[in-house]
Protein backbone atom coordinates (compact mmCIF):
# COMPACT_ATOMS: atom_id res chain seq x y z
CA UNK A 1 0.00 0.00 0.00
CA UNK A 2 1.23 3.43 -1.05
CA UNK A 3 0.60 6.39 2.02
CA UNK A 4 -2.54 7.26 0.57
CA UNK A 5 -3.57 4.21 1.47
CA UNK A 6 -2.15 4.09 4.61
CA UNK A 7 -4.47 2.23 7.56
CA UNK A 8 -3.01 2.79 10.57
CA UNK A 9 0.14 2.71 12.65
CA UNK A 10 3.41 1.79 10.78
CA UNK A 11 5.86 1.03 13.81
CA UNK A 12 4.25 -2.18 15.36
CA UNK A 13 6.06 -4.10 18.00
CA UNK A 14 6.25 -5.24 21.15
CA UNK A 15 6.23 -1.96 23.25
CA UNK A 16 2.21 -1.82 21.63
CA UNK A 17 2.01 -4.90 24.50
CA UNK A 18 0.11 -4.73 28.02
CA UNK A 19 2.86 -6.74 29.54
CA UNK A 20 5.35 -6.47 32.39
CA UNK A 21 8.59 -5.22 30.51
CA UNK A 22 10.13 -8.76 30.72
CA UNK A 23 7.31 -10.12 29.32
CA UNK A 24 6.53 -7.79 26.05
CA UNK A 25 8.53 -9.93 24.33
CA UNK A 26 7.64 -13.16 24.84
CA UNK A 27 3.95 -11.64 24.41
CA UNK A 28 4.13 -10.40 21.63
CA UNK A 29 5.41 -12.99 19.52
CA UNK A 30 2.85 -15.54 21.60
CA UNK A 31 -0.13 -12.80 20.47
CA UNK A 32 0.91 -13.00 16.66
CA UNK A 33 1.06 -16.78 16.83
CA UNK A 34 -2.68 -17.07 17.89
CA UNK A 35 -3.56 -14.54 14.87
CA UNK A 36 -2.02 -16.55 12.38
CA UNK A 37 -3.49 -19.69 13.66
CA UNK A 38 -7.13 -18.47 14.41
CA UNK A 39 -6.88 -17.04 10.37
CA UNK A 40 -5.82 -20.34 9.53
CA UNK A 41 -8.66 -22.24 11.36
CA UNK A 42 -11.14 -19.98 9.38
CA UNK A 43 -9.26 -21.11 6.03
CA UNK A 44 -8.11 -17.81 5.24
CA UNK A 45 -5.08 -17.69 2.57
CA UNK A 46 -2.12 -16.32 4.78
CA UNK A 47 0.11 -16.08 1.69
CA UNK A 48 -2.33 -13.96 -0.50
CA UNK A 49 -3.66 -11.89 2.77
CA UNK A 50 -2.17 -8.97 4.38
CA UNK A 51 -2.50 -8.01 8.28
CA UNK A 52 -1.58 -4.77 9.55
CA UNK A 53 -1.45 -2.86 12.93
CA UNK A 54 -3.86 0.07 13.05
CA UNK A 55 -4.74 0.65 16.94
CA UNK A 56 -4.35 -0.24 20.05
CA UNK A 57 -5.83 0.49 23.77
CA UNK A 58 -5.07 -1.41 27.47
CA UNK A 59 -7.72 -4.01 26.67
CA UNK A 60 -7.13 -4.80 22.60
CA UNK A 61 -4.33 -4.55 19.83
CA UNK A 62 -6.45 -3.96 16.28
CA UNK A 63 -5.66 -4.91 12.81
CA UNK A 64 -7.24 -4.66 9.38
CA UNK A 65 -6.85 -7.59 7.72
CA UNK A 66 -7.34 -7.32 3.58
CA UNK A 67 -8.12 -10.63 2.12
CA UNK A 68 -9.93 -11.73 -1.50
CA UNK A 69 -10.48 -7.84 -2.16
CA UNK A 70 -12.32 -7.73 1.50
CA UNK A 71 -11.29 -5.52 4.22
CA UNK A 72 -12.26 -6.84 8.38
CA UNK A 73 -11.20 -5.71 11.36
CA UNK A 74 -9.34 -7.92 13.87
CA UNK A 75 -9.21 -7.23 17.62
CA UNK A 76 -7.15 -9.26 20.02
CA UNK A 77 -7.15 -9.58 23.52
CA UNK A 78 -4.32 -7.80 25.20
CA UNK A 79 -1.99 -10.06 27.92
CA UNK A 80 -3.57 -8.37 30.69
CA UNK A 81 -6.81 -8.28 29.58
CA UNK A 82 -8.80 -10.79 31.74
CA UNK A 83 -9.97 -13.85 29.55
CA UNK A 84 -13.39 -13.57 28.68
CA UNK A 85 -14.00 -9.92 28.39
CA UNK A 86 -13.69 -10.07 24.05
CA UNK A 87 -16.35 -12.75 24.50
CA UNK A 88 -18.34 -10.19 26.31
CA UNK A 89 -17.84 -7.39 24.09
CA UNK A 90 -18.47 -9.64 21.64
CA UNK A 91 -21.97 -10.83 22.69
CA UNK A 92 -22.66 -6.68 23.68
CA UNK A 93 -22.37 -5.55 19.89
CA UNK A 94 -24.35 -7.96 18.39
CA UNK A 95 -27.01 -6.87 21.20
CA UNK A 96 -26.72 -3.71 20.14
CA UNK A 97 -26.80 -3.78 16.66
CA UNK A 98 -29.79 -5.76 16.22
CA UNK A 99 -31.53 -2.35 16.72
CA UNK A 100 -29.22 0.43 15.88
CA UNK A 101 -26.58 -0.59 12.58
CA UNK A 102 -24.46 2.40 13.68
CA UNK A 103 -23.21 -0.01 16.28
CA UNK A 104 -20.23 -2.38 14.34
CA UNK A 105 -21.46 -5.65 14.04
CA UNK A 106 -18.75 -8.90 14.58
CA UNK A 107 -18.95 -11.53 12.82
CA UNK A 108 -16.91 -14.33 14.44
CA UNK A 109 -15.53 -14.91 17.77
CA UNK A 110 -12.35 -17.60 18.30
CA UNK A 111 -10.44 -17.80 21.81
CA UNK A 112 -8.12 -20.53 22.87
CA UNK A 113 -8.36 -21.01 26.36
CA UNK A 114 -4.62 -22.90 26.64
CA UNK A 115 -3.34 -19.12 25.79
CA UNK A 116 -5.78 -17.05 27.10
CA UNK A 117 -6.30 -15.60 23.90
CA UNK A 118 -8.98 -14.13 22.02
CA UNK A 119 -10.04 -12.38 19.01
CA UNK A 120 -13.18 -11.35 17.12
CA UNK A 121 -13.54 -10.20 13.57
CA UNK A 122 -15.78 -7.18 12.41
CA UNK A 123 -15.79 -5.47 8.51
CA UNK A 124 -13.61 -2.48 8.34
CA UNK A 125 -14.47 0.66 8.44
CA UNK A 126 -11.95 1.77 5.76
CA UNK A 127 -9.54 4.90 7.02
CA UNK A 128 -12.42 6.10 9.60
CA UNK A 129 -11.47 8.49 12.47
CA UNK A 130 -11.35 7.84 15.76
CA UNK A 131 -12.95 10.62 18.44
CA UNK A 132 -10.56 11.28 21.38
CA UNK A 133 -8.57 12.85 23.39
CA UNK A 134 -4.55 13.15 23.10
CA UNK A 135 -3.04 13.42 26.54
CA UNK A 136 -0.61 15.57 24.63
CA UNK A 137 -2.43 17.94 23.89
CA UNK A 138 -5.47 17.51 26.74
CA UNK A 139 -8.02 18.42 24.11
CA UNK A 140 -10.69 16.52 22.01
CA UNK A 141 -9.68 15.49 18.51
CA UNK A 142 -9.25 12.71 16.42
CA UNK A 143 -6.87 10.41 14.95
CA UNK A 144 -6.43 10.46 10.82
CA UNK A 145 -4.83 7.45 9.28
CA UNK A 146 -3.61 8.71 6.47
CA UNK A 147 -1.43 10.13 4.81
CA UNK A 148 0.82 9.39 8.10
CA UNK A 149 -1.17 8.59 10.93
CA UNK A 150 -1.71 11.33 13.17
CA UNK A 151 -3.77 13.61 15.14
CA UNK A 152 -5.48 16.77 14.50
CA UNK A 153 -7.27 18.55 17.65
CA UNK A 154 -10.40 20.23 16.54
CA UNK A 155 -12.02 23.66 16.85
CA UNK A 156 -14.16 24.53 19.92
CA UNK A 157 -17.15 24.75 17.27
CA UNK A 158 -16.33 21.03 16.03
CA UNK A 159 -15.71 19.73 19.43
CA UNK A 160 -19.22 21.00 20.61
CA UNK A 161 -20.88 19.27 17.96
CA UNK A 162 -18.82 15.90 17.74
CA UNK A 163 -19.52 15.94 21.99
CA UNK A 164 -23.32 16.60 21.49
CA UNK A 165 -23.75 13.38 18.82
CA UNK A 166 -21.56 10.92 21.01
CA UNK A 167 -24.00 11.50 24.02
CA UNK A 168 -27.11 11.91 22.05
CA UNK A 169 -26.13 7.87 20.31
CA UNK A 170 -25.40 6.92 23.75
CA UNK A 171 -28.90 7.49 24.68
CA UNK A 172 -30.36 6.14 22.02
CA UNK A 173 -28.60 3.12 22.47
CA UNK A 174 -30.43 2.53 25.96
CA UNK A 175 -32.77 -0.02 26.17
CA UNK A 176 -36.16 0.67 27.76
CA UNK A 177 -37.44 -2.57 27.59
CA UNK A 178 -34.98 -3.98 29.27
CA UNK A 179 -33.71 -0.88 30.98
CA UNK A 180 -30.13 -1.30 30.30
CA UNK A 181 -27.44 1.27 29.14
CA UNK A 182 -23.83 1.68 27.53
CA UNK A 183 -21.15 1.22 30.47
CA UNK A 184 -17.36 0.92 30.64
CA UNK A 185 -17.23 3.91 27.95
CA UNK A 186 -14.35 5.28 27.03
CA UNK A 187 -14.92 8.07 24.66
CA UNK A 188 -11.31 9.57 25.33
CA UNK A 189 -10.05 6.82 23.62
CA UNK A 190 -11.87 5.94 20.58
CA UNK A 191 -15.09 4.33 21.20
CA UNK A 192 -16.67 6.34 18.43
CA UNK A 193 -15.14 7.05 15.08
CA UNK A 194 -16.22 9.02 11.90
CA UNK A 195 -16.67 7.82 8.14
CA UNK A 196 -13.59 9.25 6.24
CA UNK A 197 -15.82 10.92 3.86
CA UNK A 198 -17.80 13.43 6.06
CA UNK A 199 -17.21 16.83 5.48
CA UNK A 200 -19.60 18.41 7.33
CA UNK A 201 -20.65 19.96 10.88
CA UNK A 202 -24.42 19.98 10.96
CA UNK A 203 -25.37 17.65 13.24
CA UNK A 204 -27.31 15.08 11.09
CA UNK A 205 -24.73 14.70 9.07
CA UNK A 206 -22.51 13.98 11.79
CA UNK A 207 -24.99 11.24 13.19
CA UNK A 208 -25.37 9.81 10.08
CA UNK A 209 -21.09 9.39 10.29
CA UNK A 210 -20.57 8.26 13.66
CA UNK A 211 -20.44 4.37 14.65
CA UNK A 212 -20.01 2.78 18.05
CA UNK A 213 -17.02 0.16 17.77
CA UNK A 214 -16.68 -0.50 21.37
CA UNK A 215 -19.14 -2.15 23.69
CA UNK A 216 -17.55 -3.75 26.91
CA UNK A 217 -20.17 -3.64 29.13
CA UNK A 218 -23.92 -2.93 29.76
CA UNK A 219 -25.46 -1.75 32.61
CA UNK A 220 -29.04 -2.07 34.46
CA UNK A 221 -30.32 1.38 35.58
CA UNK A 222 -33.08 3.44 35.06
CA UNK A 223 -33.27 5.78 32.39
CA UNK A 224 -33.69 9.05 34.22
CA UNK A 225 -30.61 7.70 36.62
CA UNK A 226 -28.49 6.91 33.60
CA UNK A 227 -28.51 10.47 32.53
CA UNK A 228 -27.77 11.46 35.91
CA UNK A 229 -25.08 9.54 36.33
CA UNK A 230 -23.71 10.01 32.55
CA UNK A 231 -23.88 13.77 33.18
CA UNK A 232 -21.78 14.21 36.48
CA UNK A 233 -19.51 11.80 34.94
CA UNK A 234 -18.98 13.85 31.67
CA UNK A 235 -18.86 16.80 33.73
CA UNK A 236 -16.79 15.78 37.17
CA UNK A 237 -14.00 13.74 38.37
CA UNK A 238 -17.26 11.91 39.92
CA UNK A 239 -17.25 7.81 41.08
CA UNK A 240 -17.57 5.93 38.14
CA UNK A 241 -21.09 3.99 36.47
CA UNK A 242 -20.83 4.32 33.19
CA UNK A 243 -17.77 5.95 32.15
CA UNK A 244 -14.73 3.87 32.02
CA UNK A 245 -12.34 6.93 33.19
CA UNK A 246 -12.61 10.38 33.60
CA UNK A 247 -11.57 13.07 30.81
CA UNK A 248 -9.32 15.03 30.74
CA UNK A 249 -10.97 17.74 28.99
CA UNK A 250 -14.81 17.27 30.53
CA UNK A 251 -18.09 17.96 28.44
CA UNK A 252 -19.34 21.37 28.22
CA UNK A 253 -22.67 22.27 30.10
CA UNK A 254 -23.82 23.04 26.86
CA UNK A 255 -22.65 19.96 24.92
CA UNK A 256 -24.72 18.19 28.00
CA UNK A 257 -27.64 20.26 27.41
CA UNK A 258 -27.81 19.88 23.51
CA UNK A 259 -26.74 16.08 23.89
CA UNK A 260 -29.70 15.15 26.26
CA UNK A 261 -32.01 17.21 23.36
CA UNK A 262 -30.69 15.45 20.75
CA UNK A 263 -30.87 12.19 22.31
CA UNK A 264 -34.34 12.03 23.30
CA UNK A 265 -35.33 13.35 19.78
CA UNK A 266 -33.70 10.72 18.03
CA UNK A 267 -35.35 7.95 20.49
CA UNK A 268 -38.61 9.25 19.86
CA UNK A 269 -37.60 9.49 16.20
CA UNK A 270 -36.74 5.21 16.69
CA UNK A 271 -39.58 4.66 18.77
CA UNK A 272 -41.89 6.09 16.01
CA UNK A 273 -40.21 3.96 13.45
CA UNK A 274 -41.00 0.86 15.50
CA UNK A 275 -44.54 1.69 15.75
CA UNK A 276 -44.94 2.07 11.70
CA UNK A 277 -43.30 -1.39 11.46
Amino acid sequence: MDNNESLGIPNYGPWYINADEGRKEIEFHITNKFIIESLKNLNIDINNSKLEFINYGSMELVYVLKTNDEMYTVLVSQPKTGFGKLHSEYNNLIKLNEKHKEVIKPLIYLSNNKLKKELYITQYLYQARCIGINPMYNKWGIWIPEPNYHYYVLTKEVRKKLNTCMLAEILRLYDDEEKIGLSEISLGSGDFTLNKNLNSVKEKDIINSLNLIAARKLIKMDYETYIENLTKELTSDSKRLICKKNLQDKFTKEEIYDGIKLGNSLRNKDKKLILKK
